[in-house]
């Protein structure tokens, strides 16, 4: 399991995020993007603060965190960090026909799923291709269209909470906090799922 996560559509996935600080690189590598500011979208408050909030809380369990953002957040740059193979990919931003929205063009969530084996997109519609079939296992925040409430993306909000836990052998999966608790916050109106592509 990797980061406790749960998926129930197979098996679940790498190894558990112990509670103490691990050397950098340890748990591997995690590609964190966010974008927020769209020329021709609307801009999104907190996508890229919430990027780098979870890629802090992610090198707090021992992983190596790369993070791109802003101007960073293009297409080759995206390439050249997925090429490293990463453990588990985050996105927050735009999503449209199956693609996530960078600063100078789209990129398929399919090609990203084929460099790692976890990504969880707190993007509009990143849930709407997910099947039982595939190599990666992908928590988005749901088929539809995902919010942003208070400082964060609503289903970051809560998955920087689960993130955060001490890591103990009662508290629910990943997929099980969040979900519950972004659907129980919108009244069912968002609903992240899990995947795989």
């Amino acid at each position: 399991m990797l980061l406790g996560l749960h998926v129930g559509v197979g098996r679940s996935v790498a190894a558990p995020i112990g509670p103490s600080p691990k050397p950098a690189g340890s748990a591997g590598i995690a590609v964190c993007i966010g974008l927020g500011d769209y020329n021709v979208r609307d801009k999104l408050r907190w996508a890229e603060t919430d990027a780098v909030a979870v890629g802090a809380a992610l090198k707090r369990k021992g992983y190596r965190v790369l993070c791109l953002t802003r101007a960073e957040a293009t297409v080759a740059s995206v390439r050249a960090a997925i090429a490293q193979k990463p453990t588990l990919i985050y996105f927050a931003g735009h999503c449209l026909d199956s693609q996530i929205q960078l600063k100078d063009g789209g990129l398929a969530i399919s090609e990203l799923a084929t460099h790692t084996r976890v990504m969880l997109l707190d993007c509009c519609h990143a849930g709407k291709d997910l099947t039982d079939q595939g190599a990666t296992v992908v928590f988005a925040a749901g088929k539809g269209y995902a919010f942003e409430a208070g400082s964060n993306g609503l289903f970051t909000r809560h998955l920087l909470d689960w993130i955060k836990q001490d890591d103990a052998s009662g508290r629910p999966s990943l997929v099980q906090y969040v979900s519950s608790r972004v659907a129980l916050e919108t009244g069912n109106w968002q609903r992240p799922l899990v995947g795989r592509l």
